[in-house]
């Protein structure tokens, strides 16, 4: 039998919508919900009575904030729930789905093994498959506008379009071929074409900023390119040396384009493997329609590739080492330096 408590209510005093499970293990363990008129709840599954088939969950009240530096294993489950609680919460019995009965109560005078241990962090095994994955940014600059905002959203989604455009068996747009890579500018074009050419089914959606201290923007993502991206910074501390190689040679002007090194198309793939990039795509073509077999390329076309590898690199340092008190905290990486 579930032990009662002194304080019983007859409902929540705000209704709660879902959001989405945090963390899933034969049944809901974290929970997110938010309340119709503003308020962010996190609910934690407690304990069951075998007797009766109760499951008994603690509710209390949280931010936007605190749950993404718990999903970025910044801080633990317990200072989760006490970040901005007050001390205070709800249990509720719910069998199945309907709620049995309510208690307001004081987190300290909880049974122990409703707590979870000092030691608890997100364990990210028991996410379920989330299509869309938050993306976090903690804003620790001060100085706040709509212009910071929207460079770190275009940061990221540069990132995530080359990546959907250099999967396997996909091409990027033919009008990226036809810029003219002569310095910084055709690069930035060619990522401005990119961000706008993914279709809209697969582009990240900003959900918004969270005025705290220091602030909250996130961006959901879908989850295939996430997990792309992860398995990217995976690899990020030891591709150093194949993007010097590339690097050395594509700053290069066309009109020197005979001096790249002989070796300057595997440098291009090298690079590639370490970043999950399928070096097909940085070409305008793979293959020979008429020969079927692989295509020789020009000088040419492997400056633009190189080009195109190392802005892409280098983008990604700019997204883990921002200049602008930006910190995205959804990776985890040994960070490597220019």
């Amino acid at each position: 039998m579930l032990k009662s408590f002194e304080i019983k209510l007859d409902s929540l005093p705000r209704e709660l919508k879902f959001k989405r499970v945090l963390e899933e293990f034969d049944g809901d363990l974290l929970t997110q919900y938010q309340a119709e008129k503003g308020g962010t709840y996190i609910e934690k599954w407690c304990t069951r009575d075998k007797d009766s088939s109760t499951d008994r969950y603690l509710i209390v009240r949280t931010e936007p904030r605190a749950i993404s530096e718990y999903l970025a294993e910044r801080i633990s489950m317990l200072d989760l729930l006490y970040a901005s609680s007050d001390g205070y919460g709800f249990l509720i019995d719910r069998k199945d789905s309907n709620i049995e009965c309510i208690y307001f109560i004081q987190l300290d005078r909880l049974p122990s093994e409703y707590l979870p241990l000092e030691s608890a962090f997100h364990d990210k095994s028991l996410r379920p498959e989330w299509e869309m994955i938050p993306q976090d940014f903690l804003i620790n600059n001060n100085a706040w506008d709509t212009n910071l905002f929207n460079k770190v959203e275009r940061r990221y989604m540069e990132v995530l379009a080359f990546l959907f455009f250099t999967e396997k068996a996909k091409k990027m747009p033919a009008k990226i071929f036809q810029y003219i890579h002569d310095g910084g500018f055709s690069v930035m074009h060619s990522f401005n074409k990119l961000r706008i050419e993914v279709p809209s089914i697969n582009r990240a959606k900003s959900v918004g900023v969270f005025a705290n201290s220091p602030g909250l923007l996130t961006i959901d993502a879908p989850a295939n390119i996430v997990q792309r991206l992860e398995k990217c910074y995976e690899t990020l501390h030891d591709s150093q040396e194949e993007y010097d190689k590339v690097h050395a040679w594509s700053s290069y002007k066309p009109k020197d384009v005979d001096k790249l090194p002989a070796s300057a198309y595997d440098d291009i793939c090298n690079l590639a493997l370490k970043l999950d990039v399928d070096v097909n795509a940085l070409f305008e073509e793979s293959i020979d329609p008429i020969n079927e077999k692989d295509i020789e390329y020009s000088n040419d076309q492997i400056l633009v590739a190189g080009k195109l590898i190392a802005a892409y690199y280098r983008r990604l340092l700019v997204l883990l080492n921002p200049d602008d008190g930006v910190e995205f905290i959804s990776m985890k990486v040994r960070n490597p330096t220019l």
